[in-house]
């Protein structure tokens, strides 16, 4: 009885500490179940992948104060929200034609 309590106990606490490293990995991207930002902690939302026919383009992961399944929720939330993109691919500035406009480029090669 004693070894069988020992093992429950160490595993209890063996699956609260994994819980503090967990995250979320869509195609090769990593996300965190947490994010610190302005001295508060963020949870993810969600996340997915962005395909353009059949490329996966980009994996992008929300993180709030307090998960949702609502979107009008979600933007009426007070506080910090974050928005993490992790591109799949090379976007050079010819790049996909409908991407949304990039430091002001609009896709176009700037010349300094």
């Amino acid at each position: 009885m004693k070894s069988f309590t020992r093992n429950l106990v160490l595993t209890v606490a063996m699956a609260a500490s994994l819980s503090t490293w967990a995250s979320v990995e869509i195609k090769g991207a990593r996300f965190n179940d947490t994010y610190q930002l302005a001295n508060q902690a963020l949870q993810l939302n969600g996340a997915g992948v962005r395909v353009k026919i059949v490329v996966d383009v980009y994996a992008a992961g929300l993180y709030v104060a307090h998960k949702d399944h609502n979107a009008a929720a979600l933007i009426s939330q007070p506080g910090p929200k974050s928005m993490h993109i992790v591109l799949l691919r090379d976007l050079g500035a010819q790049g996909s034609p409908d991407r949304p406009e990039v430091n002001g480029c609009h896709g176009k090669t700037v010349k300094e």
